[in-house]
């Protein structure tokens, strides 16, 4: 099992696929290269969204693990699989907004800015004055 963290998530996108699950340390290894690089691959380079994945799949994993308790201090596997589903719904709900802003984005980018238009300065007008308008020889 080969497991690597270089503290790079700027530049190394595993690093960063790591950064956002909170597989961080190397004393407790959460997924596996071949698994990053596979979600990676499977999410064409999107870190959140191969985040939210991982998250997913190690709520899985950890909802499927057997109960372990050590003297009187108990660590049931099960709270670890609802903190990584609520780390999915957190990581889901910042993939929205990211989405929202950039819909935003491209909405504003697609609007004409405000100014003019050639086409209302070229109009003819919508309507004229008659002889005398105004003037009491209607």
């Amino acid at each position: 099992m080969s497991w690597t963290y270089t503290d790079n998530p700027q530049s190394c996108p595993r690093d960063a696929l790591r950064f956002k699950v909170g597989d961080t340390n190397e004393e407790d290894p959460l997924l596996t290269d071949a698994q990053c690089d596979f979600l990676l691959n499977d999410y064409s380079g999107d870190i959140l969204q191969a985040a939210i994945e991982a998250c997913r799949s190690l709520a899985a994993k950890f909802a499927a693990a057997k109960p372990c308790s050590v003297g009187e201090m108990e660590n049931p596997p099960t709270e670890r699989a609802k903190v990584f589903l609520t780390l999915a719904d957190s990581l889901r709900a910042e993939a929205e907004a990211e989405e929202d802003e950039e819909e935003e984005e491209s909405v504003e980018e697609s609007q004409p800015s405000p100014g003019y238009s050639s086409a209302a300065l070229n109009r003819k007008p919508l309507f004229t004055r008659g002889v005398g308008y105004g003037t009491g020889n209607e």
